[in-house]
């Protein structure tokens, strides 16, 4: 079910962090493993400076990952979330090379926004082809 999760973001990006750990508690109700849900979560509770809760769910992601796959993209919104900027290129950097399929909206994502000025960030969209 999506509303629960385009709900989260919009609250996320407006700055209403707990509605948008609300709308994304809601979607784990139903479905507790969503990747696209837990991630917002994360992302949520780090920009809302609960720094621990989204530890917590990127060291599940880690887990998670050395036995089935994990979004790398996920993993680098949320070290960007985190303001650990070094960790979210290298991991967009591994989205590159995994070809994970997020990583299309690595240009659009307004979470990713603080990487932008980055020479890093600048060269993977040079590397994709992606205008600048």
């Amino acid at each position: 079910m999506p509303f629960p999760f385009l709900i989260a973001q919009a609250y996320e990006r407006k700055g209403a962090y707990d509605r948008a750990i609300d709308e994304c508690r809601k979607g784990l109700a139903s479905s507790p493993n969503n990747p696209n849900m837990l991630e917002a979560l994360g992302y949520a509770h780090a920009s809302s400076g609960r720094k621990g809760e989204a530890q917590t769910i990127l060291k599940t992601f880690l887990d998670t990952r050395r036995q089935h796959f994990v979004s790398p993209f996920m993993i680098a919104l949320l070290y960007t979330a985190l303001d650990q900027k070094d960790e979210a290129i290298d991991w967009l950097n591994k989205a590159y090379e995994e070809r994970d399929p997020q990583l299309i909206w690595v240009h659009l994502d307004p979470q990713l926004d603080s990487l932008h000025s980055d020479p890093r960030f600048n060269e993977l969209l040079q590397r994709m082809r992606i205008p600048q």
